[in-house]
């Protein structure tokens, strides 16, 4: 069964709101993952390095397609945007340098969340090109950052769907 392109396609575009949007930030704040509002939170765990090789695009694409069961496509990319809304509101910053390791950890963790069976981190980490033990800690300190509140009323998810399409 096909993934749904339109939700996906609409992430996308949501995703690529948000990195035009960061590229108008000041030169210092572009390797930053926090914004200076908030001297409490870090999440170095998702600070790449040097910026990667595929385009966020591509690298989504590679991500959901990894999902096996295709009926639950919809509710991960849903359930991943809920995430990355709160990891904005509690002031996380999204780059180019940390958009991927942030994507797949909440890819990941949005799974985990919706799929009755799902990829053990050691795959996770593999097919997102990073090591366990980076993919555990950014699971750690994103589920720390949340407070672990995961859930995500039938209302909410509809208000998702509706500022999406």
């Amino acid at each position: 069964m096909p993934i749904s392109s339109s939700l996906l396609s609409s992430f996308c575009n949501f995703l690529d709101l948000l990195l035009i949007d960061s590229q108008q930030e000041s030169p210092i704040k572009k390797k930053q993952c926090i914004k200076d509002n908030d001297e409490s939170i870090k999440i170095t765990s998702i600070i790449c390095r040097k910026l990667p090789d595929s385009t966020i695009r591509n690298y989504i694409y590679n991500l959901i397609n990894f999902i096996e069961d295709n009926e639950k496509v919809d509710g991960v990319l849903i359930h991943t945007i809920f995430i990355l809304n709160r990891l904005l509101y509690r002031g996380v910053y999204i780059n180019s340098y940390n958009v991927h390791r942030l994507l797949l950890t909440c890819i990941m963790i949005s799974s985990k969340i919706i799929e009755d069976e799902h990829y053990f981190n050691n795959v996770w980490a593999k097919f997102g090109g990073v090591t366990l033990e980076s993919i555990n800690t950014m699971e750690k300190d994103i589920l720390l950052l949340l407070d672990f509140k995961l859930f995500v009323s039938h209302e909410n998810m509809l208000n998702i769907v509706k500022s999406i399409k």
